[in-house]
């Protein structure tokens, strides 16, 4: 990204940028459910409050939203919403 002039410090330090946990490739259930477990440890050993969203990007993630379980959603291009976030603030993580 360019240098606008301004620093990661004049960014409120206590702000809750949260973390983004990418789980890419075939949507089998050993890579999302390692994607979830990773996501729980970080819930737990993350201070309160601090978001942590799982993106699964891949063949076969082709649900309809009626299909998706109580706070669960969808995004029309992973890489974009990926992106975004990462713009904001977010942490990545790839597994």
């Amino acid at each position: 990204m360019p240098n606008t002039g301004s620093s990661d410090n004049a960014r409120d330090a206590g702000a809750a940028r949260g973390l983004l946990v990418h789980s890419a490739g075939p949507a089998d259930s050993a890579g999302i459910s390692a994607a979830l477990r990773s996501a729980a440890n970080a819930v737990a050993a993350l201070p309160p409050g601090v978001p942590v969203e799982v993106v699964v990007q891949g063949p076969g993630v082709g649900l309809a939203p009626g299909e998706l379980s109580s706070g669960v959603g969808s995004v029309p291009a992973a890489i974009a919403h990926l992106g975004t976030r990462q713009w904001e603030g977010g942490a990545y993580v790839r597994l």
